[in-house]
Parts: C-alpha cells; sequence; structure tokens
C-alpha cells in the first residue's frame, strides 16, 4: 500500500537548485529538473534560515531534499521556453525561504516542506 506521503505528491513543479555566486555578487543556478510534489496556496508566518519572521504565500511538498535560496514553479518543464535560464525572471517561479524534514511516526518516510 503506498504511503500517504507518497500519495499526495500528483503535481509537478521545477527546481533550479543554487548554484554558486559568479564572482560579481550575482547568484547563479543549476539546469532546472522536474519533480513531484503538491502545492498548497496557503499564507503562514514562517521563521527563515536567518532567524526572520517571513510571510510564506505558498508551500510544496516535495519528493527530494531542496535548498533554500532555490527557485520552484508549478509546472513541468516543456512548459519553460528554451530562453528561460534564470528562475528569478520566470514568471510564479518563487524563492525557497525555508525546508523542513517531518519523519513519519514509523520513521519510514519523510515529509519534504518547501515555503516559498
Amino acid at each position: 500500500m503506498p504511503n500517504i506521503i507518497e500519495k499526495i505528491r500528483r503535481q509537478k513543479a521545477i527546481y533550479w537548485a543554487p548554484a554558486s555566486n559568479d564572482g560579481y555578487g550575482n547568484k547563479t543556478f543549476s539546469a532546472p529538473i522536474e519533480i513531484d510534489c503538491r502545492f498548497e496556496d496557503v499564507t503562514n508566518v514562517i521563521t527563515d534560515a536567518t532567524g526572520r519572521e517571513r510571510v510564506s504565500n505558498s508551500l510544496a511538498y516535495v519528493d527530494r531534499e531542496l535548498e533554500t535560496e532555490g527557485y520552484l514553479k508549478k509546472g513541468r518543464l516543456t512548459d519553460l521556453d528554451s530562453s528561460d535560464s534564470d528562475p528569478r525572471e520566470i514568471d510564479k517561479a518563487h524563492e525557497i525561504v525555508r525546508f523542513d524534514e517531518l519523519p513519519d511516526f514509523r520513521n519510514r518516510k519523510v515529509l519534504l516542506t518547501a515555503y516559498m
């Protein structure tokens, strides 16, 4: 029987991992990949990695560990144009400001949550 955590991830998202700094103070990103997830448009007050309180307008339950400062957009890779290389310039791509891991009661599966 599939785990409930796996069953809820019926949507797709595009993820850009933060790659490095280009030496001039600009971030670069890895090539986008498609992941399984479940998006929820909910407003939460969260504490980010620096300890600041922020308002999160959406979250995603994802199928792998993601990095803060990476970007996530609901959809498929085929939705992107070949010129879409910088997620900061793509409509509805959002920066991940917090990432949580919550194991299930048997500690067999982990609920991975990205806040944007």
